[in-house]
């Protein structure tokens, strides 16, 4: 039974009778009062209907008396679907109880109370749904945080635990409780100072005393294990201060808390390390000043008498030399010279890895003009093109900066001698700073040993030299965090790279 005034998109009510007549009578009346479209039909097609997955907009269920059983049939079959039930007799209640919305009796029954009623039955099943769909939802959030969650209410009794809760009971032997005073009887709590916490003094219980609890670190030993939790619990309560319960959420922190212990031992290692090589760095300066001081004073001196008594055997008794005699003088005169540069430049060596760094900004490119001029007034007969770029500073200790050009300069210069005319470049480039000349040069595969004290691939006879001055530059380069690396070609030139670590401007 349907009527053209109504609105077709809606899915119409059903008013289930098996007293057709009396249906359809009150279908009629739904349509004119309630302005819907009503049909009427017999309760076990509204069943079947309802098994079938039909969903009205709203089920009346008319009866003569009073029958629970037949109101829980049709709730059982349609539960999302808003029913009024219309009989005659008392028992509203337990008609309410068996999942109607509304019960109204048929002799009380005009059309604004039908109205009205189907009105509330829609409203009321529609904000049931919405507030299961919210608790669903709410659900469904509280079980995907990571944190645990525990909810009691006022008398104790947990009402909610989320999946991380339990989970973490079941780990631990924790998964028959029912309130919280039984939880907190089968754990034992220690703050971090090893003190236990007494049971009124535990976060949840001390949220039922009306005590917050923020951040707190306990140990927690439990039947079948011990964890260190982080633990916030608060009280719940109305607008009138009205205590409904309480709730604390915490966090396993063991695994990080003993990653944090591992980090303070292996601090404490370092540390120790740390002290024991810096002892030994301290032990090692020592030793190397007594070792300067040796070599300064104590070698020194049999070195001078070497040489003063060679030179005066060839001035008091050069004439009475016989054959090769003052050929061996001079040879022992030039070894002791040779001797004295080494001891220079080894003592030179020594200090640049002694004393503070003082970094500043530092014009290499200003450095080098001087070493430059210094040389070519040194040897005015050469005739060398230097070509010095632009933006040569550097973040450096300017004394030690001072040794690195100069060495690498006074190499350049000292290998392009047999270049007329010779060039030296010094520059900067992506890879750092450079000094580059067309000289000698060595085979690339000897660019590593370049760096070791004493080492040379030119002889003395072909470049003079100590062969400590690559050696001098790296250790001060290292000194400041930077490398240096040789690039270079037997018979046309060497590149020396080197930086100054994070500090080069």
């Amino acid at each position: 039974m349907t009527d053209e005034r109504t609105t077709p998109e809606r899915p119409p009510v059903w008013v289930a009778d098996d007293d057709a007549e009396r249906g359809g009578a009150l279908a009629a009346r739904l349509i004119g009062c309630a302005q819907v479209q009503a049909t009427g039909c017999a309760q076990a097609d509204a069943l079947r209907r309802l098994a079938a997955g039909e969903r009205p907009a709203a089920i009346v269920l008319s009866m003569d008396s009073i029958d629970v059983a037949a109101v829980r049939q049709v709730v059982s079959a349609g539960p999302e679907v808003p029913l009024v039930v219309v009989a005659e007799g008392e028992g509203g209640d337990a008609i309410l109880r068996a999942g109607a919305e509304e019960y109204l009796r048929r002799a009380r029954v005009d059309d604004d109370l039908l109205r009205q009623a189907l009105r509330y039955a829609v409203d009321r099943r529609g904000a049931r749904r919405a507030l299961r769909q919210r608790t669903r939802l709410l659900g469904e959030i509280v079980d995907s945080m990571h944190e645990c969650l525990l909810v009691c209410d006022p008398q104790g009794r947990l009402v909610l635990a989320n999946r991380a809760a339990r989970l973490f009971g079941e780990r631990n032997g924790l998964i028959h409780f029912e309130s919280m005073e039984a939880l907190l009887q089968r754990l034992a709590l220690f703050d971090e100072d090893g003190r236990e916490v007494p049971l009124d003094e535990r976060p949840l219980a001390a949220a039922l005393g009306g005590r917050e609890t923020t951040d707190r670190v306990v140990r927690v030993e439990a039947p079948q294990g011990r964890a260190w939790l982080r633990i916030s619990a608060r009280p719940l309560r109305e607008s009138g201060d009205e205590l409904l319960g309480a709730f604390t959420i915490f966090r396993d922190i063991s695994e990080a808390r003993a990653a944090d212990e591992r980090v303070a031992r292996l601090n404490a290692e370092l540390e120790g390390r740390v002290a024991a090589r810096t002892a030994a760095l301290a032990a090692t300066n020592r030793e190397l000043e007594a070792f300067s001081y040796a070599v300064s004073h104590d070698l020194r001196e049999p070195l001078r008498a070497l040489e003063g008594f060679s030179l005066a055997l060839l001035e008091d008794y050069g004439e009475r030399l016989e054959g090769d005699g003052e050929l061996y003088v001079r040879r022992i005169r030039a070894a002791t010279e040779r001797l004295n540069a080494r001891i220079d430049a080894l003592l030179k060596l020594s200090r640049v890895t002694r004393g503070p760094l003082n970094r500043e900004v530092v014009d290499l490119g200003a450095l080098t003009e001087r070493i430059v001029e210094s040389l070519q007034v040194r040897d005015p007969e050469r005739v060398v093109e230097a070509t010095i770029g632009e933006g040569l500073e550097a973040v450096a200790d300017p004394a030690l900066a001072a040794i690195v050009v100069e060495n690498l300069v006074d190499n350049a210069w000292k290998f392009t001698r047999g270049r007329s005319p010779a060039h030296i470049e010094v520059g900067r480039s992506e890879a750092g700073f450079f000094v580059r000349d067309d000289g000698a040069g060595f085979p690339q595969s000897f660019a590593e040993k370049v760096f070791g004290a004493f080492t040379r691939y030119h002889t003395e006879r072909e470049f003079e030299g100590t062969g400590i001055g690559l050696t001098t530059v790296k250790r001060i380069v290292h000194r400041h965090g930077g490398q240096v690396w040789v690039e270079s070609a037997e018979g046309t030139g060497t590149t020396v790279y080197f930086t100054w670590g994070g500090d080069a401007a």
